[in-house]
């Protein structure tokens, strides 16, 4: 599948598996077809209007152009400013890459869920040694159905698998259905469209959280997905849970994070591991 498996062996006879997780894919779009000089494309993924519109993309042809939304609907997508080139139909195509960064706040393309994949790799290299066998898996094709979790989920018959990914947050005063905020700390995932976290996973997130002073808030996402989808499926023995970092204008080319937050789930992060692995990490 594409999948990058990190294991680090644990020192007992009888390790458990611990699985953390991260996709790298980002949301994009294929071109369908061409009518009349006018390239059409798809969604990978979900796209919304106002964040994208007329928004510069590169594909993996190396052409450029703009995704333009045709009519009222967010279903149809050309491309604009082609200025001649000839695309041909399956090239994929992502947000043009950019990036800022002032030490605080970063902004860009990509943060969902490049910024879990910071986390995960700061993991792998501070980790020096655990009881348990820890797995970092940076998955792929996340964005059209988790199919990347998916493909892992009983290869390895984890004990418990992890997932470390981006969430929606408060952008304006008017999103009054709307409680995650930047800066506030790391989201412990309750639930999301995809399942139910478990419960010994979600509280004990929030216990430790409390006990060793990680700033957090309670994430309850109705709408949206992550990669636990791949562990609350029939025939999957696996306890999950979820810790998010949260990310406003997601799926745009403004993608802002709140850097403390980052931090706050991977110390989260790196503390459970202590604690419940016995692991020891370099710094």
């Amino acid at each position: 599948m594409g999948n990058l498996i990190v294991c680090i062996r644990g020192k007992t006879q009888k390790p458990r598996k611990v699985a953390f997780l991260a996709h790298m894919d980002s949301a994009a779009v294929i071109v369908t077809g061409e009518n009349d000089g006018v390239y059409h494309v798809s969604s990978l993924s979900k796209w919304k209007r106002e964040k994208i519109d007329k928004e510069p993309f590169v594909f993996l042809s190396g052409k450029q152009a703009k995704v333009s939304f045709v009519g009222e609907t967010e279903e149809k997508l050309i491309l604009s400013d082609t200025k001649g080139q000839d695309f041909l139909v399956g090239d994929v195509g992502v947000l043009k890459p950019d990036f800022y960064y002032d030490g605080k706040i970063a902004k860009g393309t990509f943060l969902d869920d490049r910024i879990g994949c910071v986390c995960l790799i700061h993991m792998i290299l501070e980790l020096e040694s655990t009881d348990d066998d820890i797995y970092f898996i940076f998955t792929v094709q996340e964005e059209i159905g988790n199919k990347g979790a998916r493909s892992i989920k009983k290869l390895f018959d984890f004990d418990e698998a992890i997932v470390v990914d981006t969430t929606v947050c408060k952008e304006s005063e008017q999103q009054d259905t709307v409680f995650i905020m930047a800066g506030e700390g790391t989201a412990c995932k309750m639930c999301d469209g995809s399942g139910i976290c478990s419960d010994r996973l979600y509280n004990g997130f929030i216990k430790l959280a409390e006990k060793r002073n990680v700033k957090y808030q309670k994430e309850i996402l109705t709408f949206a997905g992550s990669d636990i989808v791949a562990f609350s499926e029939d025939g999957c023995n696996c306890e999950y849970g979820a810790i998010s970092i949260p990310c406003k204008y997601m799926h745009s080319p403004r993608e802002e994070i709140n850097i403390c937050d980052a931090e706050a789930t991977y110390t989260l992060l790196r503390y459970y591991l202590e604690e419940k692995s016995n692991a020891k990490f370099s710094c």
